[in-house]
């Protein structure tokens, strides 16, 4: 009975094996069909008013536009914008709605940013704020002058 154990063992192991080569390979660019659905989705998510919802879905927004940067997501800028300017908002929701903005790279999340960066009470909200608009003038500016060393926005 033990053996018969031991034999059934190592063939389900060499069956295992045999079946577990490298995976199909998996396209890794998004069409355009798929991003207009990841964003009505996210957009969904981020009007629903659950902030736990709402922290996830600011989250995905972010991975998915640094995996497709030829997408503009210009239909999350306002819900993104309403987590920014809510001030029953947990203050990490709010930081992180401000990444995100930065990471859409839009005029009207810009202004937001550097409205907040103004008048936010929150400390820890106005010093991401103001470090956002620092490094997005400051790139503006080597852009504008032709200076080598370009910083990347939010990098350090």
């Amino acid at each position: 009975m033990k053996s018969t154990a031991v034999v059934l063992l190592a063939m389900l192991l060499v069956a295992g094996l045999a079946y577990a080569g490298t995976p199909a390979p998996v396209s890794k660019t998004l069409t355009e069909d798929q991003l207009d659905r990841i964003e009505a989705n996210l957009v969904v998510g981020l009007k629903s008013g659950i902030p736990s919802l709402q922290t996830s879905a600011l989250f995905v927004l972010r991975l998915v536009k640094a995996a497709a940067l030829q997408h503009d997501f210009s239909s999350a800028i306002i819900p993104v914008m309403a987590i920014l300017r809510d001030e029953e908002q947990a203050c990490n929701a709010r930081i992180l709605a401000t990444l995100a903005l930065n990471d859409l790279k839009s005029g009207r999340g810009n202004y937001a940013i550097s409205m907040v960066a103004r008048f936010a009470d929150e400390g820890r909200l106005k010093h991401v704020c103001q470090w956002l608009e620092y490094y997005r003038k400051l790139a503006a500016y080597q852009e504008k002058h032709g200076n080598p060393a370009a910083v990347s926005i939010g990098s350090r």
